[in-house]
């Protein structure tokens, strides 16, 4: 089971998160993920991050959507982006954040496998 203090263990850019709050992200985590996985814990984790990110860009009052960078060029510095992270079904929500990337290969690694308990 994830904790509040699992999540500032791990990431300690949320050390100053109040711990209710965390709690809640990792509630609606525990929703989304495959709690049969093997490492369903470790995929708990990365989500909430993701969403903590999220909900915390919202906040600070950045209202600018989370976007897919298509292509990026460093002579002449030129990027481009996809489409706009949304919560639609595929999985284009999560590659607005390195935790929801990873979250994406973690989850690859149990789709397919046999699950647990």
């Amino acid at each position: 089971m994830v904790t509040p203090a699992d999540i500032k263990i791990r990431f300690p850019e949320f050390v100053a998160i109040d711990d209710a709050r965390i709690q809640l992200f990792i509630d609606d985590a525990i929703v989304t993920v495959n709690t049969k996985c093997p490492n369903s814990d470790l995929m708990i984790a990365y989500l909430t991050a993701h969403l903590l990110t999220l909900g915390t860009q919202t906040e600070a009052g950045d209202t600018t959507p989370i976007q897919n960078i298509a292509s990026e060029s460093v002579g002449d510095v030129s990027r481009s982006f996809g489409g706009t992270a949304s919560s639609s079904s595929n999985d284009n929500f999560y590659t607005g954040t390195a935790y929801g990337m990873r979250y994406l290969d973690l989850r690859k690694n149990c789709i397919g496998r046999p699950l647990i308990g």
